[in-house]
């Protein structure tokens, strides 16, 4: 019987699987690794934030293995964040419930009017996000953390939340628009 299987390989070669596909494997890794992250939570920061910009560095410089860059990489920032306790919620919001920082980008892409940080096929995707908006909060979630002011940082989902937030505009001061509801995975930064 292994004559045989060792005939079928020098004839027809090693088969390829999927399973040795070695970015799957770092996903699985990361999976197993991050068990209490959501799954969402953990797609996002894999397919838009390592897979593009961080492979290299991971292949060259830590041997592979995505858990020792997210634990060294930006003083283990990641590392905290996907191992922070998270929570599925229903957020009812205005512009000025983010903290400074996310308000400034919101204001300077005047609410995605502009695209002032070259976002790939940014107007499309806000074309998109204005035709699904609906303050109900029955969007596909967003991404935040809440600092202890209790203001969210928004990581992930600017298009979303800007035509959102949108729908609360009743033409006065950001602080007094109306609240909308938003669908978000939330981590409160006490915690992380």
């Amino acid at each position: 019987m292994m004559k045989n299987l060792i005939r079928k390989i020098l004839k027809e070669g090693i088969p390829i699987y999927k399973e040795t596909n070695p970015y799957k494997n770092m996903y699985d890794k990361l999976r197993r690794y991050y068990s209490s992250t959501p799954e969402y939570v953990l797609k996002d920061i894999f397919y838009n934030n390592l897979l593009p910009n961080a492979m290299e560095d991971i292949k060259k410089n830590y041997y592979g293995d995505p858990i020792l860059f997210l634990s060294r990489f930006d003083g283990g920032y990641w590392d905290r964040f996907l191992k922070g306790s998270w929570k599925l919620e229903v957020l009812t919001v205005n512009p000025e419930d983010f903290d400074d920082n996310t308000v400034n980008a919101f204001l300077e892409r005047d609410f995605g009017s502009v695209d002032s940080y070259q976002v790939p096929n940014d107007e499309e995707r806000m074309k998109t996000q204005k035709r699904l908006a609906k303050s109900s909060g029955m969007n596909e979630p967003i991404i935040v953390v809440r600092n202890p002011k209790g203001k969210y940082e928004l990581i992930e989902g600017w298009h979303r939340t800007m035509s959102i937030l949108v729908l609360g505009d009743n033409g006065e001061d950001l602080k007094n628009w109306d609240k909308v509801k938003i669908r978000a995975f939330v981590q409160d930064m006490k915690k992380f």
